[in-house]
């Protein structure tokens, strides 16, 4: 007896969305923004911050928060808003040994007194902003108005808790979960490993805690869901060569298993570019190439600590190349870095997926945004 059965519907994390599908997900589906995604708020220039929020008002009734986001977004906020507290350190330092070099009338006779002053004052300008601006950040700790929009957004449209024992059952389906590399969380698996404690459990099952919580809502109410996740990890997207292709297929399937629902999963920048199609949303360019930016940095971090030949070719770039520069063949690149050409063209592709260099076939590869400082205590020990 021959076995018949539909490859699209065995293999249907693999196949995209038809484009009438997507169409009724933007439509119906609950918009459930992940803990990363809110916590990033905190890192976005006010104009950035005020769209993606003010997007999600408009659609507020659509807006649902499974109760492990909202919990792992509490838990983190503290340490988001002095984590970016520092980074307002970091920028005044710079700006005031910038200003130190120019206030050296004699490292610089060839300016006048009057266009000195007028850098002086720029400088002072500069500082006094800054100044403002983390004295505002750090109040954050005690008088959070992105908190209070949040809220405001959310209202009573937040997730129950799982029950204690609910997420001890939870826990030994993770561990098996996890050992066979089944999206989500599996990357995850060292954290908190020593911790038996509940609190130490849900930490390192929080992305399969979200995601039981989703697929709960979703088939209980019946409803496709958008997704807005700021994880970048291989246990959330299918990667290759570099490049991120989509959200891992199982997630689709698992999805679509215990549902009945479709689901559609993006990262930020992504949700906001689409909400433009499919909600006539109105978001500036500036601000999605905003957000794009903030999201590359971390994965660029990443990706400088877990891999030699990448940092080597990020330090070769910043070292000789500015924003608008067009880069050498990768014959010169790899004979200067000292890596194959293979390890060249791949890391180029990296860049090219993090929104730094454009790759156009038949033209040389441009740098169109610098790339954010290395120094030689991020470079990765593994060789690849």
């Amino acid at each position: 007896m021959e076995d018949k059965a539909d490859l699209e519907v065995l293999f249907k994390g693999y196949y995209r969305a038809n484009e009438k599908a997507v169409e009724t997900i933007w439509r119906d589906g609950q918009i459930i923004p992940d803990a990363n995604v809110l916590l990033d708020l905190y890192r976005y220039s006010d104009d950035a911050r005020d769209a993606f929020l003010n997007l999600l008002n408009n659609h507020s009734s659509r807006v649902w928060l499974p109760h492990q986001a909202a919990l792992e977004y509490f838990q983190n906020r503290p340490s988001v808003i002095n984590e970016q507290s520092k980074n307002y350190d970091a920028t005044l330092n710079d700006i005031n040994e910038l200003y130190n070099s120019f206030n050296q009338k004699n490292r610089h006779p060839f300016l006048p007194p009057g266009l000195l002053r007028e850098v002086e004052e720029l400088f002072e300008k500069l500082n006094e902003h800054l100044e403002n601006s983390k004295k505002s950040h750090i109040k954050r700790l005690n008088d959070d108005e992105i908190q209070g929009k949040i809220t405001e957004i959310i209202g009573k449209r937040v997730g129950q808790p799982f029950a204690s024992e609910d997420l001890k059952r939870l826990f030994e389906e993770g561990k098996a979960r996890y050992q066979s590399k089944i999206p989500p969380g599996y990357e995850d698996a060292h954290k908190n490993e020593n911790e038996r404690n509940l609190v130490g459990q849900q930490r390192r099952y929080g992305d399969l805690i979200m995601w039981k919580q989703i697929i709960a809502y979703a088939k209980e109410h019946k409803t496709p869901v958008i997704l807005i996740t700021e994880d970048t990890k291989e246990d959330w997207w299918l990667k290759s060569a570099g490049r991120t292709l989509s959200a891992r297929p199982e997630l689709f399937k698992e999805f679509h298993d215990e549902t009945g629902q479709e689901i559609q999963i993006y990262r930020t920048e992504s949700f906001l570019h689409n909400a433009t199609n499919y909600l006539s949303e109105k978001v500036s360019v500036d601000v999605i190439e905003e957000i794009k930016l903030i999201q590359s940095e971390p994965v660029f971090y990443e990706v400088v600590q877990r891999s030699p030949s990448f940092y080597d070719l990020s330090e070769y770039i910043s070292t000789n190349f500015k924003k608008g520069d067009e880069l050498p063949g990768e014959r010169v690149i790899a004979e200067a870095i000292n890596w194959n050409r293979s390890g060249v063209r791949e890391n180029l592709v990296r860049l090219d997926t993090m929104g730094y260099v454009e790759i156009e076939h038949g033209k040389k590869t441009k740098l169109i945004e610098n790339l954010p400082p290395v120094s030689l205590d991020m470079r990765g020990k593994n060789k690849k």
